[in-house]
């Protein structure tokens, strides 16, 4: 249980300064502290001291999360807003007709479950990715891209570097 700090953090007359966590974060929070007063670091406020401790979940694109590694979605595009809709109303599946029908089963009188809910909310997200895959299409980015300089023996990789950089800045840039 993370114990509840009431001390004064401003001019020591005032708590103004917070911090908001989402409740389920509070079992990584191990240390929770307001610091004395110190003129090095603020004129006013006091520091609020914080440690986490969290499992570091490494991903690593020859796992079975591969697919998220080398494929990426298509961001929305306007002109085929029609086509995404007609996809979602013609649900061959019933994909959304079974989750609204599991909305309307969960007992809303004994309390939802935070697993049940879930479990909803991923089938929708599913859902409309699978939609907006159907209707976008994914692609794979290119990876490892290196200049082409068959013609061109002049323009090395510190030629490919200085354009890149110039194009990143912006063309209507002086230098």
């Amino acid at each position: 249980m993370i114990e509840v700090l009431v001390k004064k953090t401003c001019n020591d007359t005032s708590v103004i300064d917070y911090l908001l966590l989402s409740s389920n974060l509070f079992p990584v929070v191990k240390e929770f502290d307001i610091m004395e007063f110190d003129p090095l670091v603020s004129d006013v406020h006091c520091q609020l001291h914080l440690v986490i401790q969290a499992p570091v979940i490494l991903y690593n694109c020859n796992d079975e999360l591969s697919q998220f590694c080398s494929e990426k979605y298509v961001k929305w595009r306007k002109e085929k807003c029609s086509e995404f809709l007609d996809n979602v109303k013609s649900d061959h599946d019933c994909q959304l007709e079974q989750i609204l029908l599991e909305l309307d089963n969960l007992e809303v009188q004994q309390g939802i479950h935070q697993n049940e809910m879930n479990k909803v909310v991923e089938r929708i997200s599913n859902f409309f990715q699978s939609v907006a895959t159907k209707t976008f299409g994914k692609y794979k980015p290119f990876k490892n891209r290196k200049p082409k300089s068959d013609n061109k023996p002049w323009f090395n990789k510190q030629c490919f570097d200085s354009r890149k950089n110039f194009i990143k800045r912006g063309k209507g840039t002086v230098l």
